[in-house]
């Protein structure tokens, strides 16, 4: 038997996709995966061939729900002729492909099943909205830690291959200059007072970096690279925190491109407000034999108390 797992994080992910999400009333029902190449967790499901069959999402066919995780699944998805845990109704994790707020309606693209807020091109949910982000409420007045509009944003320089911004265009030294930069930036910018610790990337971009070489020679990554000559780790010999964030910075940056942010990880310069902390009400009875316990929080979105601690770098 093939092994599952040969990999252990030291903590636990606050959310995987397809994960019911809390204790909110759900409507999950069972159906038969039909296609060959089968349906992953937390991806869109249409009607199949047969009343009881369905499929990942293809044109023109009716949307029946999103498959729900399966611990279970040694493939990590529902293979074809699975019996397929379809939620209906309810609280479920899934991947915007989008910066989406609260209360954002739910749309899929038919020929891939990706989910967004954009209406152009793709099928409502009917009922469905967005719950959570990462990028704020804009409905609310809200911004994130990524989009916020106090923190200085500057532009990655143009001297990569064919003149371009991006990391993927650029040597190690180019990389680690950027990056420096940005670290330096809130150090000179403060007259000293603060220097960042953390760096956000998009995950593709942390993907590249851990992967590429700094020459064709020499077996360290342009990652490793970093990590022991960033300006942070030279002035106080601690290390830089250095973290992949998937989907919510592809586009966080100017024209949609890719940001990176460098900030000071500490409740002087980030608060998440949150007034109302998780708590669960007493239990009652929805049905004869059937108790639902609720439970219930508030926030108050994310306040950057030292915008001067916080950089954007766009166009990497």
């Amino acid at each position: 038997m093939p092994a599952i797992q040969t990999t252990y994080a030291a903590q636990h992910a606050r959310w995987v996709e397809g994960m019911v999400l809390n204790m909110e009333p759900s409507v999950v029902v069972t159906r038969l995966a039909e296609d060959v190449e089968g349906i992953g967790f937390g991806k869109v499901c249409v009607q199949g061939t047969a009343d009881n069959q369905v499929v990942d999402s293809e044109a023109t066919v009716k949307f029946c729900g999103i498959a729900v995780l399966d611990t279970t699944r040694p493939t990590g998805k529902y293979e074809q002729y699975d019996n397929v845990a379809v939620v209906k109704k309810g609280v479920i994790v899934v991947t915007a492909s989008e910066a989406v707020a609260v209360g954002d309606p739910v749309y899929y693209t038919p020929a891939t099943g990706v989910l967004s807020k954009t209406s152009t091109s793709n099928t409502l949910i009917a009922n469905a909205q967005w719950d959570t982000s990462t990028s704020g409420a804009v409905g609310k007045g809200y911004t994130g830690l990524v989009n916020s509009s106090t923190p200085t944003a500057t532009t990655a320089p143009a001297d990569g291959t064919g003149s371009a911004t991006t990391f993927a265009s650029k040597t190690p030294d180019q990389v680690l200059r950027d990056i420096n930069g940005q670290l330096t930036g809130i150090f000179t910018g403060t007259l000293g007072a603060e220097i960042a610790d953390t760096i956000l990337l998009p995950y593709a971009v942390l993907l590249d970096l851990s992967t590429r070489r700094i020459d064709a020679v020499n077996q360290t990554t342009i990652l490793e690279w970093i990590e022991r000559n960033n300006i942070y780790t030279r002035t106080t010999g601690q290390a830089l925190t250095i973290r992949g964030v998937f989907g919510y910075l592809d586009t966080a940056g100017a024209s949609s491109t890719k940001r990176m942010v460098a900030y000071r990880r500490s409740p002087e310069v980030l608060k998440m407000h949150i007034p109302m902390p998780f708590r669960f009400l007493p239990a009652w009875q929805t049905g004869p034999i059937k108790f639902d316990v609720p439970g219930i929080f508030r926030v108050g979105g994310v306040d950057i108390r030292r915008p001067k601690a916080v950089r954007y770098l766009d166009g990497i």
